[in-house]
């Protein structure tokens, strides 16, 4: 049905945008994560079609109660910033890539250039 299609894209689109969404020069990861979902384990998208490319990331959860970020995939564009974006209010974890403390700027993670895996480790 021709006249109900649009609403169809834009109920796909919202789906999708939990994942990961477009805002001005940055790819937001993770925002839309409801902690239902983070309470159940492993969370993961594959060949997430955005504007500067395909995307493929897993947040998984650690056995010490943090989490472990794995952007396996990144968009072919690079000149893309990728941010995590923490959903919720709970407090954030501590974050580091390659052993280098990483700084949220509120709720989101500014991911280094190149960054492939982010340690979140919960606050003592």
């Amino acid at each position: 049905d021709m006249p109900h299609a649009w609403i169809s894209s834009d109920y796909l689109r919202a789906a999708l945008d939990l994942f990961a969404y477009e805002r001005e020069s940055a790819l937001v990861i993770g925002a839309g994560l409801p902690d239902v979902w983070k309470a159940g384990g492993n969370i993961g998208v594959a060949g997430l079609s955005t504007a500067w490319g395909r995307l493929d990331y897993r947040l998984d959860r650690c056995a010490a109660g943090g989490w472990a970020l794995f952007i396996d995939r990144t968009p072919e564009r690079l000149s893309v910033e990728m941010r995590l974006a923490w959903p919720g209010s709970a407090p954030l974890p501590r974050a580091s890539a390659g052993g280098r403390e990483l700084a949220w700027q509120g709720r989101e993670l500014p991911l280094p250039p190149g960054t492939a895996t982010v340690e979140l480790e919960p606050r003592e």
